[in-house]
């Protein structure tokens, strides 16, 4: 097909039609869905983020209601750090006020001294409490009080996979991917049969004259459905009165 055959194609009312009620159908079906499952995803991570900065801080109220830099019997703390940590799939460090870590889930860098930036603002800055995040992984650093409430006595540094929420991401737009493409399907369907039933009427009246320059005039044409076919139906048939009258 050359391009001069290409661009006469397209000035078809059928191919037109069908192009404007795919467009119509399928483009917002697509903005929607990716506006949708992208909201999903940023209320989820703020949801989880959320979660661990309330379980952040009971893990502090925990610390200094059970004097745990000064106790040796930290069965409590340890409980809900492993918990904790097992349920979000992630680490949690404790550090006292010498960012020495007292205690890893992961049982890694235990007696070590951490020197990241994030940790040893939050020993500095009472108010300090500071959320890193990635696609892959969110690290909260909260400070720990003492029982007064005016002394940072330590660090918790809380490091966790974004995994399960990134998996429902992938499941939830494979899912809309899916449903748009048997939508896609059903749009191009209807808009095809559509454009039929809105170019039918057209080719009723193309026929209709061709017959009339063979010489044919007693054939009337009934187009129904739209106002405007029964317009073009009407006026035709008045055309086609007059010239059986001239004959």
């Amino acid at each position: 097909m050359t391009l001069k055959n290409k661009f006469k194609t397209l000035k078809s009312l059928r191919v037109q039609s069908m192009i404007v009620l795919i467009f119509l159908g399928i483009i917002p079906l697509i903005l929607f869905t990716i506006i949708l499952i992208n909201t999903y995803k940023s209320r989820a991570v703020s949801s989880r983020i959320t979660e661990l900065q309330s379980r952040g801080s009971i893990i502090c109220n925990l610390i200094v209601s059970s004097a745990f830099f000064s106790n040796e019997i930290t069965n409590q703390v340890d409980s809900e750090l492993s918990q904790i940590s097992d349920i979000y799939e992630g680490r949690i460090i404790v550090t006292d006020s010498n960012l020495s870590i007292v205690r890893d889930t992961y049982e890694l860098e235990l007696g070590k001294t951490i020197l990241l930036k994030d940790a040893i603002s939050c020993l500095k800055d009472d108010n300090t409490k500071v959320i890193k995040q990635t696609d892959q992984a969110v690290q909260i650093f909260m400070p720990v009080y003492n029982s007064e409430g005016n002394e940072v006595k330590g660090v918790v540094i809380m490091d966790f996979s974004l995994a399960t929420v990134n998996r429902m991401y992938d499941n939830i737009k494979l899912i809309a991917i899916t449903l748009i493409s048997l939508i896609g399907v059903i749009i191009i369907v209807a808009s095809v049969l559509y454009a039929n039933v809105i170019v039918k009427p057209m080719k009723e009246v193309a026929d209709s004259i061709e017959q009339i320059s063979n010489g044919e005039f007693n054939k009337n044409i009934e187009l129904k459905g739209f106002i405007e076919e029964e317009k073009i139906s009407d006026s035709f048939n008045q055309m086609l009165s007059g010239l059986q009258n001239l004959e």
